[in-house]
């Protein structure tokens, strides 16, 4: 009885897995275009996974990829028509969207669509994005960049630019790159390694971390119940000026060179050097503690 049971159940588990095939439907668009000093890339997305990086010959290049997956493949082809891709050019601006199309709301799609977004670019661009649902990984020189994102990862790697963020619920990463760097966050996180350039961020509920930025001109970062994490150079320790509301300061660099004024539910702390000008050096949190990190110090406690 029990051998017949067993093989019952792997009947019946395998009919199961069967009827649980998954189906995938694709279809591609290619654009190319020619891209003019002050010309300006725009894209509109919607769960939208974009690559953004260089082009060889000066132009524009657009790869699209549109997938639609379900478990019935005449839904999910039906589906992948629902998802209406646009790329052209009027006049000094190029336009790509993508977004659903469907006529009554009892038509929404079934299936688990996505675009996949390979941009090539030349190092003069200009490109804003609007994204929801998706991510952007950025690699390569661009003059600017400003991104409008919901539940996104943006992600920047070997970055040389401007690239300005404004964030809901999503993350923003950038590393080894050369660039000045703006972000506003609600519900988002921040972190930054290894950066040269100016440093600009006003979050809130989100977290930032940021190490290796010996080279940055400018940090005016504020925060909101956002907690923040600086590994940095002891000498550049000694340049930033740091406020904290309702919240504490930890450092563990030259105790004794610290000022603190309480008044209150705020605690200011300054670590200065006179050499410096902490001004243009800041940090001010509101019920986010901050802690400073010498890179000398993880050092020695290897």
């Amino acid at each position: 009885m029990k051998n017949y049971l067993v093989v019952i159940l792997i009947c019946v588990t395998a009919g199961y897995a069967f009827s649980q095939q998954t189906y995938k439907e694709s279809k591609f668009l290619t654009e190319t275009y020619s891209y003019n000093q002050g010309d300006k890339i725009m894209i509109s997305g919607e769960r939208t996974f974009i690559t953004i990086e260089n082009s060889e010959d000066g132009q524009v290049e657009a790869n699209v990829e549109v997938i639609s997956r379900y478990n019935n493949q005449s839904q999910a082809r039906a589906d992948l028509e629902k998802m209406k891709v646009q790329f052209q050019k009027k006049g000094s601006v190029l336009y790509y969207s993508n977004a659903l199309r469907i006529d009554d709301p009892k038509d929404k799609p079934k299936s688990n669509l996505k675009t996949i977004l390979h941009l090539k670019v030349p190092t003069n661009a200009n490109i804003e994005v609007a994204n929801s649902y998706g991510g952007l990984s950025i690699n390569g020189i661009m003059n600017y960049i400003n991104v409008e994102s919901r539940f996104c990862a943006t992600d920047a790697n070997g970055f040389s630019g401007t690239l300005v963020v404004k964030s809901k619920y999503g993350t923003i990463e950038c590393a080894n790159s050369k660039a000045t760097i703006e972000v506003s966050g609600n519900r988002s996180d921040l972190a930054l390694n290894n950066i040269s350039g100016d440093i600009v961020a006003d979050l809130k509920y989100g977290n930032i971390d940021i190490s290796f930025i010996e080279d940055t001109q400018k940090i005016d970062i504020s925060t909101e119940d956002t907690p923040v994490t600086l590994i940095v150079s002891e000498k550049l320790s000694k340049s930033l000026s740091l406020q904290c509301k309702e919240c504490d300061i930890d450092t563990d660099n030259c105790t004794n060179s610290i000022s603190q004024d309480k008044n209150g539910s705020v605690h200011k702390v300054t670590v200065n050097d006179k050499s410096f000008d902490s001004q243009i050096r800041k940090i001010y949190s509101k019920k986010g503690d901050i802690k400073i990190i010498t890179a000398a110090t993880i050092t020695n406690s290897k």
